[in-house]
């Protein structure tokens, strides 16, 4: 996945708060699967950032292993 716009332009980061309206996920859950490596996020300081690419491909992830899951469930 690249850190670039399609102009060139680094892709700006979003607060967790921001995160937070994208995803209809607490702030506060955000910061803690960031902490734990569960979430694509940094740390700058004592704020975690986020990129609102690496959000949605994290989060179609999530749905893709939960469909997969839920048919192997199905099938037994």
């Amino acid at each position: 996945m690249s850190n670039t716009e399609p102009n060139g332009e680094f892709e700006p980061f979003i607060s967790s708060r921001e995160a937070a309206a994208l995803t209809h996920v607490n702030y506060k859950t955000l910061e803690r699967k960031a902490r734990y490596r569960q979430i694509p996020a940094a740390r700058l300081g004592r704020h975690w950032v986020f990129r609102k690419s690496s959000l949605s491909a994290w989060a179609n992830d999530l749905l893709t292993s939960n469909f997969a899951n839920k048919e192997e469930r199905c099938q037994k």
